[in-house]
């Protein structure tokens, strides 16, 4: 099969109007479960190639633990991916219509209801391990709800399938639902049930960051095994006792319990018979720093990964101003990133949610839009500056809630708690 087939396979699957919705749960906990696999203790290159081998050939429940496992053990990593996630899943969010064409503005506005009484943020951070893994997938049970007296079919529960629970087709690159009753090839996603994100190219198998962070991490592990060893076998002072080579064995034992007593409660007697010294034990080369400078570089790739770049990259030497400039760019190459993650989020979500909902209730016109705000990183002075002109010179209304969250400055408790300011401005238009 050509590439191109393999691909026409990751368009989303659309119902059809009159198509009943699906409910309850395919999804289950396995058995094999019960078992935690832990394949990156005592990782290898060549484990790597093999887990990562398995993974191309359809089954990548092994990659799956390994990339939990380096992630675990790899504090860089982990920060980095976990507040990539955070940048967009802790942000507000909100359903607008595209556009006002037939039953456009009511679609979002029920949907946007149900999803009210749903765990969202828990649901965005899962869909957004899509980057780690290379694809993120969340059953829904589709049920009836009431709103303005009439019954409408919406999503009551998403429910968030670990990605080594489904099996991978080599050929077609679709994503099967691993079953206690099929854990070899599994079963087919049911249209209209799942919310499925991958990498926006490239095959499921090889697409995630995980694939890349694996070997940096595996380069740290080596490092830091490395350098305690040195630590341990050169890092010690060690005590030596001379004694004369025609002592008795009395004196021997002498200097033998004057090295074990140095090396456990840090002092003894000695005899003026024998000579004590302690001995500062030098390895050969910089160990130190080699090891250092290797995990120092692994942990800036994993840097450029993630969030494309650190403060510190290829900057040695450049001074403040080329600081301050590469900050700047850093600080964009991230937003982009982060504006990225959540522009997928919310087309893979109107693909793949508000299109089912709009079949399922035989509605017309284009679907309801996921909106996440993510926006530059700003100061608390500058969001209310910018909140200033929108309000005051452009006539546009602000969030008096949100301005408080971004302020961490609550409503007063009452008239008497209230600190006296100036009078507000006159409304847009002269209308006091």
């Amino acid at each position: 099969m050509s590439r191109a087939s393999q691909l026409a396979v990751l368009r989303p699957v659309q119902v059809k109007d009159g198509d009943e919705a699906p409910s309850g749960s395919r999804a289950q906990p396995l058995t094999i479960d019960v078992i935690t696999e832990h394949p990156e203790i005592g990782l290898t290159p060549r484990m790597v190639l093999t887990i990562f081998r398995l993974a191309e050939d359809g089954y990548p429940r092994h990659q799956c633990n390994l990339f939990d496992g380096v992630i675990e053990r790899n504090a860089t990593a982990r920060q980095l991916l976990e507040g990539r996630r955070a940048a967009v899943a802790g942000k507000d969010w909100t359903i607008t219509p595209d556009g006002t064409e037939g039953d456009a503005e009511l679609a979002a506005r029920v949907l946007e209801d149900a999803h009210r009484d749903l765990p969202m943020g828990d649901t965005f951070n899962h869909q957004l391990t899509f980057n780690t893994y290379g694809y993120a997938a969340t059953e829904m049970d589709w049920g009836v709800r009431v709103v303005d007296g009439r019954n409408w079919v919406v999503p009551i529960a998403f429910t968030n399938v670990p990605q080594r629970h489904f099996a991978i087709d080599p050929i077609t690159d679709e994503l099967r639902l691993l079953t206690d009753t099929n854990l070899a090839t599994g079963e087919s996603l049911i249209p209209g049930k799942w919310w499925v994100t991958d990498m926006p190219s490239g095959r499921r198998a090889r697409a995630g960051l995980g694939r890349t962070a694996t070997w940096l991490t595996l380069w740290v592990s080596y490092s830091l095994r490395d350098w305690l060893i040195k630590g341990e076998r050169y890092g010690i002072p060690m005590p030596l006792a001379k004694y004369d080579s025609t002592s008795e064995d009395a004196g021997k034992d002498v200097a033998a319990e004057i090295v074990r007593r140095i090396g456990s409660d840090g002092g003894a007697a000695v005899p003026k018979e024998i000579d004590v010294q302690i001995v500062e034990l030098k390895g050969s080369g910089d160990g130190a720093g080699m090891h250092g400078a290797l995990i120092e570089y692994s942990n800036r790739e994993l840097a450029k990964l993630i969030v494309g770049g650190t403060l510190s990259n290829d900057n040695a030497g450049s001074g403040n101003g080329a600081s301050y400039a590469l900050g700047e760019v850093h600080a964009l190459g991230r937003y982009e990133l982060v504006q990225g993650d959540a522009n997928r989020l919310q087309q893979t979500w109107t693909q793949q949610v508000a299109v089912p909902f709009m079949r399922f209730n035989g509605l017309h016109g284009r679907p309801p839009l996921l909106k996440i705000q993510v926006a530059h990183d700003q100061t608390p002075d500058g969001q209310l500056k910018a909140a200033d002109t929108m309000r005051n010179k452009l006539g546009i209304p602000v969030s008096v809630s949100q301005l408080r969250q971004v302020t961490g400055l609550r409503a007063p408790l009452g008239d008497g708690d209230a600190a006296p300011g100036a009078a507000p401005p006159p409304a847009p238009g002269g209308t006091p």
